[in-house]
């Protein structure tokens, strides 16, 4: 899916209704057709292996003003950027693995989702994973003082449909 913004501002207003539902969309698709690896009982280091995985994906960028959020497999077989990799790794597993998540968006104040990346909770800490942080990954579980969290949302299926709520703000 392509997401086409006409302006700054209007990416501010469309990103949360229309790019997260669509890295979203990507991740339950890619939770149908990729199952993830079993969790092991050691939770945090189910997630520190597939973090490390995703962080040997190449990282391609997006021009500027649009967001592509590409399916499971043109990501691993071509790269991608942030949403990419958080919806084709991340958030499957996540899925699969029955683990709660939250999509943490960062930036300035100009643009606040300039990056965006996982949280997971492993059963008693929430977990970073951010493998593209500043395009270089970041060791499981640290937070890139680059990309401090801006913003965090979940999300809940419901009978209308996926409903995306803003967490913080």
């Amino acid at each position: 899916m392509i997401v086409e913004y006409a302006s700054l501002q209007d990416k501010i207003t469309r990103w949360p209704r229309e790019t997260i539902p669509a890295i979203l969309v990507a991740a339950s698709q890619g939770a149908t057709a990729v199952r993830a690896s079993a969790l092991g009982p050691d939770v945090a280091r189910s997630l520190a292996e597939l973090h490390n995985k995703m962080r040997a994906g190449r990282y391609v960028p997006e021009l500027e003003p649009r967001d592509y959020v590409r399916p499971v497999a043109v990501t691993l077989r071509d790269g991608g950027d942030c949403e990419d990799w958080l919806a084709v790794g991340l958030a499957v597993a996540c899925f699969n693995w029955g683990l709660p998540c939250l999509i943490a968006t960062s930036g300035d104040e100009r643009d606040p989702f300039q990056h965006t990346y996982l949280l997971a909770w492993d059963g008693r800490n929430w977990r970073t994973l951010d493998p593209k942080g500043s395009q270089t990954g970041v060791p499981f579980d640290v937070q890139s003082e680059n990309n401090p969290v801006r913003q965090l949302w979940q999300w809940e299926q419901r009978p209308e449909g996926l409903q995306i709520v803003e967490v913080r703000g």
